[in-house]
């Protein structure tokens, strides 16, 4: 997986995270977003573990591992009335 835009992270998977869901992992661990959209951005192959990207939500992670993930860049959005 190559991260080129927005910002690129990598957290690693705790002992009592063993056997988890990435989706359920990231939305743990990465509270700004939701785990919908964390399953969105697995879906888009913004999201690598352990070196291999990852298309699927539901895979086991195992203690040690390294989630990466690459969040597209905020887009401004134009309210109206």
């Amino acid at each position: 997986m190559v991260l080129t835009q927005g910002r690129s992270e990598k957290l690693v998977v705790a002992a009592e995270e063993t056997g988890e869901r990435l989706d359920r992992v990231l939305a743990a661990r990465v509270a700004d977003l939701s785990r919908s959209r964390h399953k969105a951005l697995i879906l888009a192959g913004r999201v690598a573990l352990d070196g291999a990207t990852i298309r699927a939500p539901g895979p086991r992670v195992n203690a040690g591992g390294t989630i990466a993930r690459d969040r597209p860049p905020v887009q401004a959005v134009e309210l109206k009335a």
